[in-house]
């Protein structure tokens, strides 16, 4: 009942909204403007701030920091515009009543006029890949899981074995080790 009066939200909203989006998604793709516009709070905050940007071309990349963390924002936002252009396109090209990838089945049961019986649509999807693929493979985890499983109540003695046997293997390893 409280969606049948639910409205869309007022159009200064809706823009703010908006707003704080196209910024987001600004500061993604072109980091170095809003690292060097947040420079002075992250100095006097933490007493440090990140290298400066402001020489530095639009397509380099954005030294976070000099061991880690470099990336181009232009060109990730580019990569992912352009994957998921090509995967809606195959989606698109490939999806068809003509693919074999999802076997559907569809049973309608209609009772006759003046039946008070509901009617039902019953939808069965088989597919083939996750029943050849993954399916033995998440049976198998399921077994090992199972097995497992019983070690959670074993007794300390246990625990402890099963550490010393590691540590001795991996002595052994290492003694082996080339």
């Amino acid at each position: 009942r409280a969606a049948e009066r639910a409205h869309e939200a007022d159009p200064f909203s809706l823009s703010a909204m908006f707003i704080f989006a196209a910024l987001c998604l600004i500061a993604g793709i072109l980091p170095g403007f809003f690292i060097d516009a947040l420079a002075p709070v992250t100095k006097g905050l933490i007493g440090q701030s990140m290298p400066l940007q402001q020489g530095i071309p639009y397509l380099s990349i954005v030294p976070i920091a000099e061991s880690r963390s470099s990336y181009n924002g232009l060109l990730v936002f580019v990569f992912m515009l352009c994957s998921g252009t090509l995967a809606a396109f195959a989606i698109h090209r490939l999806a068809s009543n003509s693919t074999t990838l999802f076997h559907a089945r569809e049973r309608v049961e209609m009772p006759p006029p003046g039946d008070a019986r509901p009617a039902r649509l019953t939808v069965r999807l088989d597919d083939p890949i996750w029943d050849a693929l993954y399916a033995p493979v998440a049976g198998g985890v399921t077994f090992v899981a199972g097995r497992l499983n019983r070690m959670q109540s074993l007794s300390i003695r246990h625990y402890l074995s099963f550490v010393f046997a590691a540590l001795v293997g991996l002595l052994l390893v290492l003694a082996l080790w080339p």
